[in-house]
């Protein structure tokens, strides 16, 4: 991933995203450059625009994350730096996630941000997280440091940093060498829970995409952005 000094997420980026999580490939490994895996939506911008940018914006995002999370391609996270909010979903959603030491944080912050959770986003997380970990992550927003991370079972191994992207790639490769259609009946079988929840939750859509459309929620945002981001470009 390349997108700004964050990969911040906007509608143009999850557009190029969810097209490469389509592509057919014997596996993928997913990296951001720098020093930041992903640190999630790109709220400047959100705050810039108005609710029609809020529409398509959860409808890219809804798409992108149900892209990576249904694919039967196995995918690795090579968390290089931050995955942070919409980063940390994108983490979350993939079959193994391997982190650098040191690397930084992995969280889901989106309460202290201001914004309830989308339903794709949530039941990634639900999924993938231990139980005994969402009041830190879900309620508290807390976002922890990849050796604890792994400790709890958030990210799966920590790694030095220098050896990251090379276990990461042979980590794809072994998921590769299974039996594709004994990988995608697993696999299928394994997220159909967390699917069947999420198409449930869309009855409630209107009432999410109202909140993130208010007032109190472009406030909060606002003050988190200025409390959090300083001057900087992008979370």
């Amino acid at each position: 991933m390349h997108h700004g000094r964050a990969n911040a997420l906007d509608l143009e980026f999850l557009e190029e995203l969810r097209a490469q999580f389509e592509q057919d490939a014997p596996a993928c490994v997913l990296v951001g450059t720098g020093s930041i895996f992903s640190a999630g939506v790109d709220l400047r911008r959100f705050l810039e625009e108005g609710d029609d940018y809020v529409d398509a914006f959860l409808d890219r995002l809804d798409a992108c994350f149900r892209a990576l999370f249904t694919t039967d391609v196995p995918h690795v996270a090579c968390l290089n730096g931050h995955a942070i909010a919409g980063g940390g979903v994108l983490a979350f959603a993939c079959d193994e996630t391997i982190a650098g030491r040191g690397a930084g944080r992995i969280g889901v912050p989106e309460l202290l941000v201001g914004v309830p959770f989308p339903a794709m986003p949530l039941e990634i997380v639900r999924d993938r997280a231990p139980r005994a970990t969402w009041t830190r992550l879900l309620l508290r927003g807390e976002t922890i440091p990849m050796e604890e991370a792994a400790a709890l079972g958030i990210v799966d191994e920590v790694i030095e940093a220098d050896r990251l992207e090379g276990r990461s790639i042979e980590r794809a490769r072994a998921l590769a060498d299974i039996c594709p259609a004994a990988f995608r009946e697993t696999k299928r079988a394994l997220r159909r829970p967390a699917m069947e929840r999420y198409r449930s939750a869309l009855a409630h859509e209107g009432k999410l995409r109202a909140v993130w459309k208010s007032d109190a929620c472009r406030d909060a945002m606002r003050r988190y952005v200025e409390r959090t981001l300083g001057a900087s470009r992008e979370r």
